[in-house]
């Protein structure tokens, strides 16, 4: 990682010192925001980092009876028949959900014709958003189908507006082009895509997208309003075992002193 060099008085001679994002920390509305996500409230967005439909899978999601059991007993967690155990990564079919109202069925890979819950990455994001701009210029998707499939990405309103706003455009200067006569519309959309070029290009998403080593699952849970809930020194010692392993030294030893304090 590069540095800048600097002088430091305290030890009289010159040092090398960056910047590294350690993590990005936010409340869950912020949070979601700054990435363009669904708050948790939305119908795929209930869970930080995951896309799924919950009110079909909620009563699946909590451990069974003996699956509990297995988790009191510190035993190796195994795929079950009746219930996800709380794991959203576990591939668990009782964790399949029908697909939304107008979501192109090309893109389900299962054979049931249902989704699987999927984790979500700022490549993934930047994928589906590529790929429904495809879609809609080339004609194999209108704008509800396209919609749908953002929208079970967890993308929220704002965000999907706006990458379709950058399909329409593309797709309405592609119609233009084809027309034998030079129309004033299609010469409004020359001027348009001269001034402002982006937007007839897939959108790039929101500028945390773009953050060189910077992923979502960067942006964890702060500690925030779980201060006056009484459970701030175990929250804490919790982050120093995490800073631990990232080694992050300095952030670490203040955390000790504060969980020392409480």
């Amino acid at each position: 990682m590069r540095g800048v060099s600097f002088y430091n008085g305290s030890s009289g001679e010159n040092v090398t010192a960056c910047a590294s994002v350690i993590a990005c920390l936010g409340d869950s509305p912020e949070r979601r925001s700054i990435n363009g996500l669904a708050l948790g409230t939305g119908l795929y967005s209930a869970r930080w980092l995951h896309a799924c439909d919950l009110r079909q899978v909620c009563s699946s999601l909590p451990s069974c009876g003996e699956c509990f059991q297995r988790l009191l007993d510190g035993l190796r967690e195994e795929v079950c028949e009746i219930c996800a155990n709380w794991n959203f990564e576990c591939q668990n079919k009782v964790l399949h959900h029908k697909p939304p109202k107008h979501f192109p069925m090309e893109q389900i890979t299962l054979e049931s014709g249902m989704l699987e819950p999927q984790k979500l990455t700022c490549a993934i994001l930047k994928a589906a958003v590529l790929l429904a701009h495809q879609k809609i210029v080339n004609g194999a998707w209108d704008f509800k189908a396209s919609g749908a499939f953002l929208s079970a990405h967890s993308l929220n309103g704002e965000s999907i507006t706006t990458a379709l706003g950058h399909a329409r455009n593309a797709k309405k200067l592609r119609e233009a082009e084809k027309q034998s006569e030079e129309t004033e519309e299609f010469q409004r959309l020359k001027d348009r895509k001269e001034e402002c070029p982006d937007q007839f290009e897939p959108w790039k998403g929101p500028a945390a997208w773009q953050c060189e080593g910077v992923e979502l699952d960067d942006c964890i849970d702060a500690i925030m309003h779980l201060l006056f809930l009484g459970i701030v020194k175990s929250t804490l010692q919790h982050t120093v075992e995490w800073l631990k392993l990232k080694k992050v030294f300095f952030i670490q030893q203040s955390c000790q002193r504060l969980a020392g304090s409480c």
